[in-house]
């Protein structure tokens, strides 16, 4: 195998659903359903806006006016008037984690606790419940969110004896809001064999109290054996057990994503064991929306099971599998983000490497070799710098890089200096819009005023030096929710009124292109999907008023009325009828 597998398969996939020009119609024949009197807008650049849509045999047959649908109209199909109603392609979200979205429904939300001891009381409440042994899961929270502080601190997090008291028999299992970090009480340290002796692994922390024993925070790599403990909890577990957890987080993830519009969700990063699972339910048809994959497996694993995990539409287009997950640095919010110079918060640390760059050119050259996308998780403006280094060494000798749509995922905080390197190497930028807003009313005090200012989530500097531009949330570090992204990427308007550097803010057609075409292109899927082009897949959604003209304000208050997936309505409110 080569890099030139990777092209010849998109090429394949698109030959094998390769859809007609703008302003062309497939073969003409009844449609099953016609929408009309709507506002449509495309994303296809040859036929930006429409009135009407028809609809037939999961595809895009004819947009056009109110006029030139009546053709398609037989005695057999629907006809919907949906009165100015906005008809856009079916958000894509380029970024997320589809089975820890769902698993999160299922988990204690700390999200919205404003002090450690509301973290706290949560526990407790869930642990009087709790069979023995039984892990308490949460996820959510975040320091910089809480109005009030604990009273004793190590490294600006809270000691584990509150949640001990709290869960004395069960172990308890806290994960950051951006997932980058844990807290853990006694019982699950003890599970995990971490203690006063233990060292700090290789791009990993466990923070200490003052006597030097485990604090219960612990970051990146350091939250590997209360992972591994957990795991081992959780495949004690009966099968049909494991099956009907499992199931009930997919349920839940995919009503999460079809509410918001969202018809194809990008997961960062699945085990295989995970990956078999979804396959099964693509296979029998139980995937509601689109899924595409990348893999979370290191290199050995990859390299001796790829055969099997090379997955192109399974289960009518359902499930896709071209991808390798990879994590150059951890997060802004925990210190964890891989900085050039010192946290303007923490002068005596410039973050963590996950990755070294050579082991990162061993992953490249794999992916390269295998012909897979890579996609690579960078924070920090060092981490995305050492990225940039290591792509372009390794796609050196290829006239046309961009062919492979190799990405760097966040891109959140970049030198001025390798802005420009994502278009001059064809690497795609996907990037979260909602993290600005979340995290800007703490991102100046970790960097300064002056890097953030330079680099921070820099999507008009990425787009203005021509570079591809895709949108995603990240859920569950952020909502599931498109239209707070769109409103995100236009204003980057902060809680309190004010505007994170709005220099970067971008306009409200090229967030909506970041959230359906461009999301397309980066999972190389544009010829199939994100854009109402005839031929294409019938995947879309239905907004109460046309985003592209509601007063700036009222984009937050716009609604999902219908999401359609190969041109059936998979959910809707009651404002339309069928």
């Amino acid at each position: 195998m080569h890099d030139a597998i990777f092209p010849l398969l998109l090429a394949g996939a698109l030959l094998a659903c390769s859809p007609a020009r703008a302003g062309q119609r497939t073969a003409r024949r009844p449609a099953e359903l016609v929408l009309r009197s709507a506002t449509v807008i495309t994303m296809d650049d040859q036929r930006p806006r429409a009135r009407a849509l028809a609809l037939g045999g999961g595809r895009i047959l004819a947009v056009g006016s109110n006029r030139e649908m009546q053709k398609f109209i037989g005695d057999n199909t629907r006809v919907v008037d949906l009165n100015g109603q906005a008809v856009l392609p079916g958000f894509i979200d380029a970024h997320g984690h589809f089975l820890g979205l769902g698993r999160s429904l299922m988990q204690l939300e700390l999200g919205e606790c404003r002090s450690f001891d509301q973290v706290v009381e949560r526990v407790a409440a869930a642990a009087g419940q709790a069979r023995p042994g039984e892990w308490i899961l949460g996820r959510g929270w975040h320091q910089e969110r809480w109005q009030k502080q604990p009273a004793t601190l190590a490294e600006e997090m809270p000691l584990h004896h509150e949640l001990t008291r709290a869960s004395p028999a069960n172990p308890v299992y806290l994960r950051h809001a951006s997932g980058h970090a844990a807290l853990v009480n006694q019982a699950a340290l003890q599970d995990a064999g971490i203690t006063a002796s233990s060292r700090d692994p290789a791009g990993g922390h466990i923070i200490r109290d003052n006597s030097g024993h485990p604090s219960g925070c612990l970051l990146e790599a350091a939250m590997e054996p209360v992972e591994a403990a957990y795991q081992k909890w959780w495949h004690a577990l009966a099968a049909a057990e494991r099956e009907a957890r499992l199931r009930r987080a997919v349920d839940l993830a995919s009503r999460t994503c079809l509410r918001q519009g969202v018809t194809t969700f990008s997961d960062a990063g699945s085990s295989f064991e995970e990956i078999d699972f979804l396959r099964r339910l693509a296979r029998a048809g139980q995937l509601r929306l689109r899924l595409w994959v990348m893999i979370g497996e290191d290199d050995a694993a990859i390299e001796s099971n790829i055969a099997n995990y090379r997955i192109a539409g399974e289960g009518n287009g359902r499930l896709w599998v071209r991808a390798i997950k990879r994590y150059a640095d951890g997060a802004l919010g925990s210190h964890g983000a891989l900085l050039l110079e010192p946290y303007s918060d923490r002068p005596d640390t410039v973050g963590l490497a996950l990755t070294s760059a050579a082991k990162l050119e061993r992953s490249a050259r794999l992916a390269r070799q295998l012909g897979l996308q890579l996609c690579t998780h960078a924070i920090g403006d060092g981490a995305n710098r050492m990225v940039l280094d290591v792509y372009q060494k390794v796609l050196a000798d290829l006239p046309d890089p961009a062919r492979l749509r190799w990405r760097i995922e966040h891109a959140q905080h970049l030198h001025p200096d390798d802005i420009g390197r994502f278009a001059e190497l064809g690497i795609i930028a996907s990037m979260q819009s909602y993290h600005c807003v979340s995290d800007g009313p703490w991102v100046e005090r970790r960097i300064g005023r002056q890097r953030a200012a330079a680099g921070a989530y820099a999507w008009q500097s990425l787009l203005a030096s021509g570079a591809h531009l895709a949108w995603g949330t990240d859920t569950p570090v952020e909502a599931e929710d498109p239209l707070a992204g769109l409103y995100a990427f236009v204003t980057r308007r902060l809680a309190d009124g004010s505007r994170f550097h709005p220099r970067q803010c971008i306009s409200r057609l090229q967030a909506l292109r970041a959230m359906t075409i461009e999301a397309a292109h980066a999972d190389g899927l544009e010829r199939q999907l994100g854009s109402l082009t005839p031929g294409k897949r019938a995947d879309l959604v239905v907004l109460s008023a046309d985003p592209l003209s509601v007063p700036e304000a009222d984009i937050p208050r716009l609604r999902v009325l219908a999401t359609l997936v190969d041109g059936r309505p998979v959910w809707r409110t009651g404002k339309i009828s069928w």
